[in-house]
């Protein structure tokens, strides 16, 4: 028990002692929407993805929930992310797990990052607006809505995809649009200089 207390000194808040759980930062986000209660960054997550223009449910969007974990000291710890993944219903709703127990060993739990995706939208993260790159602040643990917008035909793949971040389910749902992103480097990469050629007075004079 010793040993539990001390993991938590100088932290924001804890989380409870019960079989030595490691500690928990305070989440940034809101329990609810409007409830002005704090959220648990152990979860659960659950909420609705809808299509910004038309207000209708998306089915089959990816969403990812990453929690990522830190030494109390400020160093990574060697196991320093642990990622689910579900995908949407018909009626667009996705629910995520608690962390697992298992997994509240690995270090201080710094953060929790939700993820959306579904081909020909833009994505949704959790903590930042890929428009401006700005914090966002209208994140909740239960009943979050996500309104996705359509994708630009002038806005870069690339730019999108780095924003959205890396996992192996996401690049399993994003092929396409990795592919897209290929062809965009491509575009914009610098010719190659073509081999200069001996003129042919020179070659004759040999």
């Amino acid at each position: 028990m010793r040993r539990c207390l001390g993991l938590g000194l100088g932290l924001l808040s804890l989380s409870a002692l019960s079989g030595c759980m490691g500690p928990v930062a305070k989440a940034p986000f809101a329990g609810r929407l409007g409830s002005g209660q704090v959220g648990s960054l152990l979860g659960p997550f659950d909420g609705q993805v809808l299509d910004q223009s038309t207000a209708s449910p998306l089915t089959s969007a990816l969403v990812v929930g990453t929690w990522a974990f830190e030494e109390p000291g400020g160093i990574a710890s060697p196991e320093s992310s642990y990622s689910v993944s579900v995908v949407t219903g018909s009626d667009g709703n996705y629910a995520l797990p608690s962390l697992p127990a298992g997994r509240q060993f690995a270090g201080l739990l710094r953060r929790f990052t939700l993820v959306v995706y579904k081909a020909g939208f833009v994505g949704y993260r959790s903590d930042l607006r890929f428009d401006d790159r700005s914090p966002r602040h209208d994140f909740v643990q239960r009943g979050n809505v996500v309104r996705l917008d359509r994708f630009p035909q002038s806005e870069s793949h690339t730019k999108h995809l780095v924003f959205l971040g890396s996992g192996a389910a996401l690049r399993g749902a994003a092929q396409s649009e990795i592919i897209a992103a290929s062809l965009e480097l491509q575009e914009t990469a610098p010719p190659l200089a073509a081999e200069p050629t001996e003129p042919a007075a020179a070659k004759e004079s040999h």
